[in-house]
């Protein structure tokens, strides 16, 4: 559900959102999108976007990977909760990140990014909006603790 810009400001405002956002992984990679639209337009971030009424929070996870790069995954599992009205110029956030594997791509996308890429991780760009640098380093943790 897409609401007209003047009264999806206004609701944000008023009321905090909630979103997902997730770390896809394939071969080790990790899959970022470059934004299209402010904020952040330019700067690479984690594939995810708000929660629509009626899904869970798992099915928008899902979902909002699959509009902004074509890719089906499966979600291993969470890697952390994140809130605050500092994560979000529009205003405050609580978002739920998942670990996700690849499971396979090429679907059409909704163009809200620019470019879609897999990076390895010794090999990520700088400029990482929000706070996804944190989310990438808490999934990394987790991927390494796991093979331990």
């Amino acid at each position: 559900m897409h609401l007209p810009k003047k009264e999806f400001d206004r609701l944000w405002k008023v009321k905090p959102m909630v979103s997902a956002d997730s770390v896809v992984i394939r071969k080790g990679e990790i899959l970022l999108t470059k934004r299209a639209t402010d904020p952040f337009r330019g700067f690479w971030v984690l594939p995810g976007g708000l929660m629509d009424t009626g899904e869970t929070i798992e099915e928008t996870a899902v979902r909002e990977i699959k509009e902004e790069t074509g890719v089906d995954v499966k979600i291993l599992k969470i890697v952390g909760v994140y809130s605050g009205a500092k994560r979000d110029p529009r205003g405050t956030t609580l978002t739920v990140c998942f670990l996700t594997k690849f499971v396979k791509g090429g679907g059409k996308t909704d163009g809200e990014a620019s470019e879609v890429r897999f990076f390895s991780p010794s090999a990520l760009p700088k400029n990482i909006g929000f706070d996804h640098a944190k989310m990438i380093k808490d999934a990394l943790s987790i991927m390494k603790n796991n093979k331990s």
